[in-house]
């Protein structure tokens, strides 16, 4: 039980000093630290020991010097000396070399310990409010617009426009509007019905195969995929619309398709220029909540969305009650979407012999086929918490 003890087996002798330097080879093994720190037996007979001489004094700490060789200690006329240890021994710092990590990382559809989402996400990946892996597949999607007089039911996307009897004002009714880039432009004669308006707009609208029906009173515009309404200052139309539908692609973000987050906040961010200009703003706050933001001082916002036959039930519940008026300077907000996340931390030394912390962030970013991929960012980071250095990958 003396951390000092030592025994031979087999054949062989244990040297020591007696206080004359006088020589003798002993089996006892039985040692201990003098006054002095030397080690020494219980009759104050000193051990000896080949190359003991590997500990230094610098004037403040006794240090232990790894450059002297300690392999082949026993050469013909090896020299012994006694061993003095003091109270504490200064030890160089070894610099961490290598680090190795294994295990595997849970592909389930609750996600323990979720962080909020980031805009780099694949949409394919996120997690609900709630924890729930939506789950969302390939060309799934979700029809959204902007403006007022614009509705998606039964498959498609319509534009509503109300028409009245003309009041004579001595001016012809001008008829100016863009549709899908498409310009309708026209002129009816001063103190018109409105059936005669109706009837002169529906038929340039017949002409470009986008009517979907009129009464005496109203015309209603089609689409299937998408309905830009732009007004060019015309009696009729005096404000802009937007409505698309944006389809979840895994590898494929062109046009109305959306891959990550932010593919969705581009194609969002689109349709709001077109209606409001600068007045909107589409984003991700720290919460991983979207938000359409009305920049206005005095102007009421819409934002609309709709479910479709082929849309993911969890993320349209998610998209909570992004689609809605907004009042000026408040914002709509989605729950919050978030991100699968696994990590830990461990400790490594660096050469100054600081112990750094080596954190491991696993985040899944996407699926494709079979393949569910994560990324790693691993960093070091400092005592104080400052970050030393980061790789992030794949």
């Amino acid at each position: 039980d003396n951390r000092f003890d030592m025994a031979v087996e087999g054949k062989g002798w244990i040297k020591v000093t007696d206080i004359n330097n006088q020589t003798y080879y002993t089996r006892t093994g039985s040692f201990t630290r003098d006054a002095k720190g030397t080690l020494v037996m219980d009759n104050g007979d000193k051990l000896q020991v080949v190359n003991a001489n590997n500990l230094t004094f610098d004037g403040k700490d006794w240090k232990f010097d790894a450059s002297i060789p300690t392999d082949n200690l026993i050469t013909a006329g090896a020299k012994t000396t006694q061993i003095d240890l003091p109270d504490n021994i200064m030890f160089p710092a070894k610099a961490t070399e290598n680090v190795k990590i294994g295990g595997n990382l849970p592909n389930e559809n609750i996600a323990k310990d979720p962080k909020p989402a980031i805009s780099t996400n694949n949409m394919g990946v996120l997690y609900n409010s709630d924890g729930m892996a939506m789950n969302m597949k390939d060309s799934q999607d979700v029809v959204f617009g902007f403006g007022n007089n614009i509705r998606y039911s039964d498959g498609l996307i319509r534009y509503d426009m109300c028409i009245e009897n003309d009041v004579i004002d001595g001016s012809d009714i001008n008829i100016d509007f863009d549709v899908n880039g498409e310009n309708i432009s026209l002129s009816v004669p001063d103190g018109s019905s409105s059936l005669d308006i109706v009837n002169a707009i529906a038929a340039k609208l017949d002409e470009k195969g986008i009517l979907y029906s009129k009464t005496d009173t109203s015309i209603q515009i089609k689409s299937g995929n998408k309905l830009y309404i732009k007004s060019n200052g015309g009696d009729i139309v005096n404000s802009n619309s937007s409505m698309e539908r944006l389809v979840y692609k895994t590898n494929d973000n062109t046009g109305s398709n959306f891959t990550t987050i932010q593919d969705f906040i581009d194609d969002l961010q689109n349709l709001a220029t077109f209606t409001y200009g600068s007045d909107a703003t589409v984003g991700l706050d720290s919460k991983g909540k979207l938000f359409i933001q009305n920049n206005t001082d005095s102007k009421e916002l819409l934002a609309l969305s709709f479910a479709t036959d082929d849309s993911n039930d969890m993320f349209i519940h998610n998209l909570g009650t992004l689609g809605n008026y907004i009042k000026p300077n408040t914002a709509s907000n989605s729950l919050e979407f978030n991100q699968n996340y696994q990590g830990f931390t461990g400790t490594i030394i660096d050469s100054a012999g600081n112990k750094n912390d080596l954190k491991f962030d696993f985040y899944k970013t996407k699926v494709d086929g079979d393949n569910t991929i994560w990324n790693l960012t691993i960093s070091e980071i400092s005592p104080e918490g400052e970050i030393i250095s980061t790789i992030n990958q794949d």
